[in-house]
């Protein structure tokens, strides 16, 4: 968990291997991950960063339904922070 980030600081993480980028499989999993999530447990609400240069993981989190709340700085770099609410998400 980020220590930047505000209580209660779930976050999603997400990497794959460069021979199964832009085939939609992690777009799928982070899908799945927040649907079992708040369908199944008592998470609120779920964060993601991204660093600010890195458009294909900022693409993937923005599909998923994640707004972004702000930039921060992790150990001197740039990130774009997301946030995604259980409220919002079950609509």
């Amino acid at each position: 968990m980020k220590e930047e980030l505000p209580p209660p600081n779930r976050e999603i993480v997400f990497a794959i291997s460069r021979d199964h980028r832009s085939m939609g499989y992690t777009t799928q999993a982070v899908q799945a991950t927040i649907k079992y999530l708040f369908e199944h447990t008592k998470v609120e609400e779920l964060n993601a960063v991204a660093l600010t240069h890195n458009l294909p993981s900022n693409k993937v989190i923005q599909k998923c339904g994640f707004d972004l709340v702000n930039k921060i700085e992790i150990d001197q770099e740039p990130y774009n922070h997301y946030k995604i609410l259980k409220s919002e998400w079950m609509q």
